[in-house]
């Protein structure tokens, strides 16, 4: 480690240099370490978008990576929170396919605003993976707002468009089904 606590392995997840990781690791780095921080090799390579790194760390970790992806470093946050935050859809995607089993991510305390933040920061697809893996668009902060609120408010016209869709087509199935209940 250097004065920043920081080992090759950190350093390369940054990089994104695949072939390195795969080098060290084979050579026998600890894929378990994180910096001073507590990022891991896993916030680092959610951060900055390293989708090959990402799946090479998980691979190499087995059934040990669905812990290490949901662990947070001493801001609190996760590797998916530094996804959603860093706009890397497929690497959000990653993560949320490694569910630990019987949970649902959209239940962890921790993570439960992503859908807030993603919408608004007007990343749209990011908004979408995260929907489509349960996270709830009629879940309120603490200020009453709902997804739909922090993307109007921030004015991410995509965003808005999309969940307002959303909410006609669930609308529109709720009252078809109703009616042919009649």
């Amino acid at each position: 480690m250097d004065e920043k606590e920081s080992t090759p392995l950190l350093k390369a997840c940054v990089c994104g240099s695949y072939n390195l990781v795969r080098y060290l690791l084979s050579a026998g780095a600890d894929c378990n370490v994180a910096d001073k921080w507590h990022n891991s090799v896993y916030h680092m390579a959610a951060r900055h978008g390293r989708n090959d790194v990402l799946q090479l760390l998980v691979d190499h970790a087995g059934k040990h990576a669905v812990e290490l992806l949901w662990t947070m470093n001493n801001e609190g946050k996760t590797p998916l929170e530094l996804a959603v935050n860093g706009n890397h859809a497929s690497t959000v995607n990653i993560i949320l396919s490694m569910k630990p089993p019987g949970s649902d991510s959209a239940m962890f305390q921790m993570d439960k605003w992503l859908l807030h933040m993603a919408a608004e920061k007007g990343f749209l697809e990011v908004v979408k993976i995260l929907i489509q893996n349960g996270y709830n668009v009629r879940l309120r902060n603490a200020d009453k707002k709902l997804p739909l609120h922090a993307a109007a408010m921030s004015k991410r016209q995509d965003v808005v468009r999309y969940l307002l869709e959303l909410a006609y087509r669930s609308i529109s199935s709720v009252g078809r089904s109703c009616a042919e209940r009649t």
